[in-house]
């Protein structure tokens, strides 16, 4: 059988004549914030290193090896299967999800909560929290109130909690674009779209490379826990489409 290749929907989308499209995004949120919640050092330290690849060192911790490239499938595994455990994804489904046995899958979380017991840890304050007051609240002080039966419900509050708060970051950083009206009036700067981590706009296209390096700096926010996380958003670009939108080489040059 041949393989299924789906349309890209977003090439649909283009930008009006002269302007050009500007996708930002916040790299690795989710993955962020679940670190400050678990106040988890260790992987801290990896996020402020951009030479350090925190899939592939994931990777050799449950699989005891290095990935050999990026598209090495144990860095695949390791990207996905961590993202599972650390929202509460059980043995059952993470063996389900990587196509592996549940003994190598119950293997694959406990060389993890071994190597990240804040993690297990942030599980257990969370699952607290909902049995005894029913609700959880994120950084930037909302809250997820819950009255369905305790069981079941930990996956959710685990999710909720980093997923609310990178909508939350995302946001602001729209804000800070939409309500400066010297990029609203002055310099034609248009928000399109936002989906969940991601902010989509359109600048007139021969201001582009002005344009890019002060909106990447006010779209910079700040996460108000002890030990602030900061977050500056990656950002692609198209004169063609959202669907083409790529690195910009000449910012990447800087």
């Amino acid at each position: 059988t041949s393989e299924l290749i789906l349309p890209n929907l977003r090439k649909l989308f283009i930008p009006d004549e002269g302007m050009f499209m500007l996708d930002f995004d916040l790299p690795q949120a989710d993955a962020r914030f679940v670190a400050w919640e678990a106040e988890d050092e260790a992987l801290k330290e990896i996020f402020a290193d951009p030479s350090r690849d925190m899939h592939s060192e994931n990777a050799e911790i449950i699989f005891g090896r290095k990935p050999k490239s990026k598209d090495d499938i144990i860095r695949q595994q390791a990207k996905q299967g961590v993202h599972l455990t650390n929202y509460g994804g059980t043995p059952r489904v993470l063996a389900m999800t990587l196509g592996i046995t549940v003994h190598e899958a119950e293997r694959f979380q406990k060389r993890w909560f071994g190597a990240h017991p804040k993690i297990a840890q942030w599980h257990r304050r969370v699952f607290m929290e909902i049995s005894s007051r029913r609700w959880v609240e994120n950084i930037f002080g909302y809250r997820r109130f819950y009255f369905d039966r305790i069981d079941g419900l930990l996956k959710e509050a685990l999710a909720w909690i980093p997923q609310s708060s990178v909508a939350v970051m995302t946001n602001l950083a729209i804000l800070k674009i939409v309500e400066n009206p010297d990029y609203v009036s002055k310099e034609n700067v248009e928000f399109l779209l936002q989906v969940h981590d991601s902010s989509l706009f359109q600048v007139p296209a021969a201001k582009v490379r002005e344009l890019v390096p002060r909106m990447l700096k006010d779209m910079t926010i700040t996460a108000p826990y002890p030990d602030p996380l900061i977050m500056t958003p990656g950002v692609k670009g198209s004169d063609k489409s959202w669907g083409h939108c790529d690195k910009l080489e000449w910012l990447e040059e800087k």
